[in-house]
Parts: C-alpha cells; structure tokens; sequence
C-alpha cells in the first residue's frame, strides 16, 4: 500500500515537472506568410506531390488531344470484350517537374485486364506541360478517368490478346 502511494506520488511530481519545465516564448511573432513559403518550399525539395496548384499540368494539345491520345493507344483486351465487360478505370500518376508522368496508382477498378491496359495506355503519355506555383515547376497528382465503352459490333481481331 505504501508503495502503491509512493509510486503515485513520483509519478504526480515527475508529470508536473514535465508540464511546468516547458517555456513558452511569446515574444516571437510568427509571419505566417513566410512560414507557409517556407514549409511549401521544404515540400517541395522532399519531391513529393501536390494535389493542386495555381497552374495544373497540361497534356500538349489540351484536353481533347489528350482524349485523342486515349483513343488512339487504347486496345479492348479481347477476353473483357467477349464477356462485355465495360467501365471507367481511374488512374492517377504524378506529373513531375520535368513534365513526365510517373508513379501510377489504379484509383477505381473495373477489371483486371481493364486496369492493365490502361496502365499500359497512361505509361505511354508523352510529357505534360508542368505544373507551377509561383512560376516554378513542381510535381501534382494527375487524375485520369479512362473509359472503356463497347460499341454495338465488335471486331476482335483488332483487340489485345488475353494475358492468360
């Protein structure tokens, strides 16, 4: 019992020492400008990406030549076709300082061999125009909705084969 109550007593008096030992200096103020540049400018060398800027990045063309891009490059694989698998598949991927595309992640699924193929399709993106924030580059996350819609007549013979 007794040591039960010294054992409470050290404990009281080391976390009073642990909340009274902190000093607080209120005499300093804080630009929270700075501080933000700062901070962002410090994100920004760990290379790692934004979600959004003052100028997102920019596929050369625009978006209709991006879309163009996607109908050019897509191929339906045959066995998704077959069994009239269709949806939107969600990729997002950084888009570097440079304007390349990397780190690919499948957001939304629709099929495995969906998700693969427009995997394929977005690692064959040519360079983006970058992102900037106050006029210089920096990395966003790019989110790309790639749709896979069949028409009413299918030709397999222009499909991808399965990856069985």
């Amino acid at each position: 019992m007794i040591l039960r109550l010294i054992m409470v007593a050290f404990m009281a008096f080391a976390l009073c020492g642990t909340i009274y030992g902190q000093e607080v200096n209120s005499d300093s103020v804080v630009n929270m400008d700075e501080h933000a540049s700062r901070a962002l400018s410090h994100l920004a060398s760990l290379k790692q990406a934004f979600n959004s800027s003052e100028k997102m990045p920019e596929f050369p063309g625009g978006d209709k030549a991006l879309m163009g891009f996607l109908r050019t490059h897509l191929k339906y694989p045959i066995h998704a076709a077959k069994f009239g698998v269709e949806g939107r598949v969600v990729v997002t991927f950084v888009v570097q300082r440079d304007g390349s595309a990397t780190d690919f992640k499948i957001v939304k699924s629709v099929d495995k061999e969906l998700d693969e193929e427009a995997l394929r399709v977005c690692k064959l993106l040519p360079k983006f125009t970058p992102a900037t924030k106050d006029g210089e580059p920096f990395p966003v996350w790019y989110t790309l909705p790639v749709t896979f819609k069949l028409g009413k007549k299918s030709n397999f013979d222009e499909m991808a084969p399965p990856k069985w």
